[in-house]
């Protein structure tokens, strides 16, 4: 099931006019109201970091790489969720997949997990013919439906 999500009025005040471009990939995405852009350590994997004020929430663009082009949607995000189960080593991780939503014509597929006080929302998304990966962390879970909507603007506003 595929619900539809467009930017509005309401979404511009979630994100600001700053744009920050990755480090490899052609992508480039608004960054949040009080939010900033930081070089990550491992810059090998992590392409964009975006971290808000208080450091308690984030957003990490990952490319999804691989030299076969038979993957879909739908099985990156098994290799996402098998990849998080993996790095985690399956302890006290339980997977929620939400429905799919539709952000300016990208379908995006969705799961969200928690590991240790930690709970993480990843988007599986297609752009110009390859696959990434844009997880948010948040440290706070009465703030997960925030961090829901800012990551949902952020993705709309992907160039």
């Amino acid at each position: 099931c595929t619900s539809r999500y467009s930017q509005t009025s309401s979404d511009k005040q979630l994100i600001s006019l700053n744009i920050a471009k990755a480090k490899i990939s052609p992508i480039s995405l608004q960054i949040p109201f009080g939010w900033k852009e930081i070089n990550a350590n491992d810059s090998t994997f992590i392409d964009l970091w975006l971290v808000s004020e208080d450091f308690k929430s984030s957003l990490s663009l990952i490319p999804l790489n691989n030299d076969s082009k038979d993957q879909n949607l739908e099985q990156w995000k098994f290799i996402s969720k098998l990849s998080n189960k993996m790095k985690y080593k399956n302890s006290g991780v339980e997977f929620i997949d939400e429905d799919s939503i539709e952000l300016n014509e990208i379908t995006i597929a969705i799961y969200k997990f928690t590991h240790k006080d930690h709970y993480y929302r990843v988007c599986i998304f297609e752009h110009q013919k390859r696959f990434y990966e844009l997880t948010a962390l948040e440290e706070n879970e009465k703030n997960i439906a925030i961090i829901s909507d800012i990551q949902n603007s952020v993705l709309a506003s992907l160039k």
